[in-house]
């Protein structure tokens, strides 16, 4: 699924599902014909009546419907409202349920693909410096909360991957195994982040931010 448009833009998207069929051997007119359905997008319409949203739907449908052993979607939630992009990832997650195989998704919103995602790896500047279970890169991702001091304190010998203050509340963001004896002081708070926010943080390394 490009981004760019390869089919004829002046064709049916029936034709072009024939089409495909008739080039790769086979077809999921199946899950072709409900995930349509389910958009509410008409296959007697031409490719270029299609709005933004709509192409990327009807390329992604193409895609995740063709025998294919690895699946590139590059952007699939481009131009998508809110409600069509859950149910396009409903559908990439069941696809892959049904016939599990390679998906490679290129996207700018991490949190939303986050349930997607079994395994992190993370480049920056061409250096690979994650490669793990998510459940495990979740499970040592942390924020620590509260007066500057008290938070510093409590990270002393941590490694810390930023550190950011807004007002009074400074917070440091970790990544590591807390010690399971430190005493946690009273006006400073520990909880997990996200992968967006671990992303953010992670690539922007040594750096400190005061808002």
């Amino acid at each position: 699924m490009s981004e760019q448009n390869l089919f004829n833009k002046e064709n049916r998207l029936k034709k072009i599902m024939k089409d495909t069929a008739l080039l790769q051997g086979t077809f999921n007119q199946s899950l072709a014909n409900q995930m349509l359905a389910d958009f509410e997008l008409n296959p007697k319409l031409k490719l270029n009546q299609l709005s933004t949203g709509y192409r990327t739907i009807f390329k992604t449908i193409v895609a995740l419907c063709v025998p294919a052993d690895y699946v590139f979607l590059d952007e699939p939630i481009l131009g998508l409202d809110a409600n069509h992009r859950v149910l396009l990832y409903r559908y990439i997650l069941k696809a892959y349920e049904n016939r599990p195989r390679t998906f490679v998704l290129s996207t700018h919103i991490i949190e939303e693909v986050a349930n997607l995602i079994e395994h992190v790896l993370i480049l920056n500047q061409s250096r690979m410096i994650i490669d793990d279970d998510l459940e495990t890169v979740l499970a040592q991702s942390y924020q620590i909360s509260g007066p500057k001091e008290a938070a510093l304190a409590y990270c002393q010998d941590l490694s810390i991957l930023a550190s950011e203050q807004i007002g009074t509340l400074y917070t440091n963001y970790l990544y590591t195994e807390l010690p399971p004896d430190r005493v946690i002081p009273d006006r400073v708070t520990i909880k997990h982040i996200d992968l967006q926010t671990f992303f953010i943080k992670l690539t922007e390394k040594g750096r400190e931010q005061h808002v």
